[in-house]
């Protein structure tokens, strides 16, 4: 009978690690379907977040090439305006210079008209 109560002590002890061993592994698992749902969960961030960097790195290229567009347009604009203040300051010297001929013979012509 020694022999018999000590192999139903192993047994109980085997029962009983076994069934630490299942409850333990059953909280791993719990564990590991928590982790995965949190890691799909993180993954979608991380997909979004990836989109939205992409999606701004995208407005931020067309930012900058409408701002250099704006930028050459403005250097077009300043030429032109420097070009125009040339031409009207031309104009006017050559307006001035054209007067004093024309405000003589106008003069000279007026003198004759009046009586």
């Amino acid at each position: 009978m020694n022999e018999s109560a000590e192999w139903k002590g192993h047994f109980e002890l085997f029962n009983t690690f076994s069934s630490k061993l299942a409850n333990e592994s059953h909280q791993l698992k719990l564990q590991l379907e928590k982790e995965k749902k949190v890691l799909r969960r993180l993954s979608g961030v991380v997909s979004e977040q990836n989109t939205a960097h992409e999606n701004l790195k995208s407005r931020l290229n067309e930012t900058e090439r409408a701002h250099e567009t704006a930028v050459a347009e403005l250097e077009k604009v300043s030429i032109i305006q420097q070009e125009i203040e040339m031409q009207r300051d031309a104009m006017l010297h050559e307006i001035s210079s054209i007067l004093p001929a024309t405000s003589d013979v106008l003069s000279s012509v007026c003198g004759h008209c009046v009586p």
